[in-house]
């Protein structure tokens, strides 16, 4: 209550004063009698009317010399600067807040809208998740149909058994190998004196691999049994010593086979292995490339065999539940219950429109703004809802390149949005802050005629000069000066039009 009391009264003292200034500016150009009186304190002779002839025997008076000399030059007494309330300030130079308004749209952040296509030629049966609703990756988020999605799930359920056989060949074969190079080792560590003891049982399964190996094993552990039978018989005189050497022939030749066939069952092993482990990748790439196509018709991130491996209805195989791919509301359908979509078509967009994108273009005359860098901190004001004030607002990205359509780079920054005012496509604007300095004075000092802004720069007690001045930017009450002046001239600050006026008075 108080305050408005005092600005009430700062009103009516100012109306006051404008009014006494007006009324003086009048009485001193009309009335001689009141120009002499306020006139006799100073230094200025003022002269009296007279007749045409008088003023052409006198000539041009000493004032008349002094207004052609300088007509921007203005005496004034001490009661006309009473009377005109005359205020004297300075010129100065202050930090300057320069607001820059960049034009801008809000929009959806890319990483934060999902935009649901058909998979396929479909029939959208229903939306589960209403219009405006929230939902959260992976709910279901709506009911489609299409006849291509029986033929999918056939051939994922052929793929799996093809890719189990396949895995299964691939344990089968490691399983052989291993037990291969357990004969192998056995095999070499009684290569010099080879026994039967540790053969396995026939229960033991080795594959051809193991079977050749244990062949060409038993044959050396035979030829091994004859030679040695063979020494003996020649020891005691019964065999000649011929037989003696074809018996440690045939031995070192079965020798020799059984090494031959280690090698080769090691090989064919490997390479069984191998051939295996390819059949099984290539089981695999099908099988992920069906599951990626189920993905798709699914909206799954990651596979689910759960979620995919069943239809929703086993009456009605052709319908699938598609889930949401991210968290967010849903903003948009583009298809009603029934209606059916092409390949490729926009049929739901589900958006998190708690952060938007705000927009701009940085015109060639705001490029010295290309300073910014991502993460600094300025401000937003959405058209239209000026009355929420200023919205904070971070830089995310400024352009690379200039647009070659507009000659604009564009400046993206966001705003925070949990409350939901603001929506994609309101216009806006990007408020970016450069702090300078500004030459600057009150707008008050500024004095205007015919197009022409001047300051009231005091050059004595009684002296005053009008200057010639440029404006640039202005505030509430402040105009910055960019030609004309200098910092710390003194210049009147109130009351200045009784006594700017003199000027072009005295030239009328």
């Amino acid at each position: 209550m108080q305050d408005s009391s005092k600005k009430s009264n700062s009103f009516s003292i100012a109306i006051a004063t404008s009014l006494i200034a007006f009324l003086v500016v009048g009485a001193f150009r009309y009335s001689p009698s009141f120009r002499s009186l306020v006139l006799s304190g100073a230094d200025v002779a003022v002269p009296q009317p007279e007749s045409d002839e008088q003023s052409l025997a006198q000539g041009p008076s000493e004032t008349d010399d002094q207004s052609e000399r300088d007509p921007l030059l203005v005496r004034a007494s001490g009661a006309l600067q009473t009377a005109s309330g005359v205020r004297v300030g300075a010129v100065r130079t202050i930090p300057w807040s320069d607001d820059r308004l960049i034009p801008a749209k809000l929009e959806l952040d890319p990483a934060r809208h999902y935009a649901v296509t058909a998979p396929a030629d479909v029939i959208v049966e229903e939306l589960i998740c209403p219009l405006g609703k929230k939902v959260h990756r992976g709910e279901p988020l709506l009911e489609m149909s299409s006849s291509q999605l029986t033929t999918l799930r056939g051939g994922l359920m052929r793929q799996q058994l093809l890719t189990q056989k396949a895995q299964r060949s691939v344990d089968w074969h490691r399983e052989i190998e291993k037990r291969v190079k357990e004969i192998i080792e056995k095999i070499e560590a009684t290569s010099d004196n080879p026994s039967r003891d540790w053969l396995p049982p026939p229960s033991v399964q080795t594959a051809d691999y193991g079977a050749k190996i244990l062949s060409a094993y038993a044959k050396y552990w035979a030829a091994m049994q004859f030679s040695q039978i063979s020494e003996r018989a020649v020891n005691s005189g019964v065999m000649a010593e011929k037989a003696v050497i074809e018996r440690t022939t045939d031995r070192e030749t079965a020798k020799a086979m059984l090494r031959g066939a280690i090698e080769q069952s090691r090989f064919d092993v490997e390479q069984a292995i191998l051939a295996a482990e390819s059949d099984l990748a290539a089981a695999e790439g099908a099988l992920q490339s069906i599951q990626a196509d189920m993905r798709r018709y699914l909206g799954l991130k990651k596979w689910d065999d759960a979620v995919a491996a069943k239809p929703i209805d086993s009456l009605l195989p052709d319908r699938f539940v598609h889930y949401s791919p991210g968290d967010g509301i849903v903003l948009e359908r583009y298809f009603a219950n029934g209606e059916r979509a092409a390949t490729g078509e926009l049929v739901v967009l589900v958006a998190d429109i708690d952060s938007l994108w705000c927009v701009g273009d940085l015109r060639q005359g705001d490029w010295d703004l290309l300073q910014l860098h991502e993460g600094d901190e300025v401000s937003a004001e959405i058209v239209g809802l000026e009355s929420l004030g200023r919205v904070a607002a971070k830089i995310e990205m400024v352009g690379g390149t200039v647009q070659s359509n507009s000659g604009s780079i564009r400046l993206t920054a966001s705003i925070a949005n949990q409350e939901r005012r603001f929506r994609p496509g309101m216009i806006a604007r990007l408020i970016l802050n450069r702090p300078t300095k500004a030459m600057v004075v009150p707008l008050n000092a500024i004095f205007s005629n015919d197009g022409v802004d001047y300051l009231v720069k005091q050059e004595s007690k009684d002296e005053f000069r009008l200057v010639p001045i440029k404006v640039g930017r202005r505030s509430n009450d402040m105009a910055e000066i960019n030609e004309g002046a200098s910092d710390g001239w003194n210049i009147l600050v109130s009351g200045v039009f009784p006594i700017a006026s003199q000027a072009f008075l005295e030239k009328e």
